[in-house]
């Protein structure tokens, strides 16, 4: 059973959350409790338990936000944006187009990954600007966001289909060759 739960609508692109999502609510929150205990010795478990919930909720975002650039870029292509979805794999944006040019798809495919990169140098931003953060809860928060923006962004760009970075080796060789089944092969 994985019915979509509606979430509302963003740009008029209708998003949802799988169902199967769940499952990632439920296990990263256990996994980020035993890392805050394990790195910072003496949080109470509620205060752990608060940061592994916050941390998915961040990370739901991050992909949701991977997602949201997919669908823009797509949009402002002309492609028609038919939904995105954020599901125990990530998310997936799905689109209706037909006749699209392997240029449009490079840059709808590299839009994702790049949106997460930027969102870690933001993120991060304060910290390279020498804000000094004591060790603690935020540190904690900030650091975790951090990497899974870094993390999303960099598995994402692996190239490799159905990755967004095997959809970039795909526009390129589709772009070269001049036809997309080239591109998919190589890719």
């Amino acid at each position: 059973y994985n019915r979509p739960l509606p979430l509302g609508s963003i740009g008029g692109v209708p998003v949802s959350l799988s169902t199967s999502w769940f499952f990632v609510a439920l296990v990263l929150p256990i996994a980020v409790v035993v890392v805050v205990q394990d790195w910072l010795p003496g949080t109470t478990t509620a205060v752990a338990i608060i940061l592994g919930l916050l941390q998915t909720v961040a990370l739901m975002f991050s992909v949701l936000i991977h997602e949201v650039a997919h669908a823009l870029v797509a949009k402002a292509l002309g492609w028609k944006t038919t939904g995105i979805e954020v599901t125990l794999w990530g998310g997936h944006t799905s689109f209706d187009t037909t006749k699209p040019k392997a240029s449009q798809s490079f840059f709808v495919s590299i839009v994702g990954p790049l949106t997460n990169l930027a969102l870690a140098a933001i993120i991060y931003s304060p910290i390279w600007l020498g804000a000094q953060l004591p060790d603690g809860p935020l540190k904690f928060f900030i650091m975790m966001t951090v990497i899974a923006n870094l993390a999303i962004g960099v598995f994402n760009l692996l190239p490799g289909l159905p990755l967004d970075g095997g959809r970039v080796v795909e526009s390129i060789v589709w772009g070269i060759a001049g036809r997309q089944p080239i591109g998919t092969i190589v890719a």
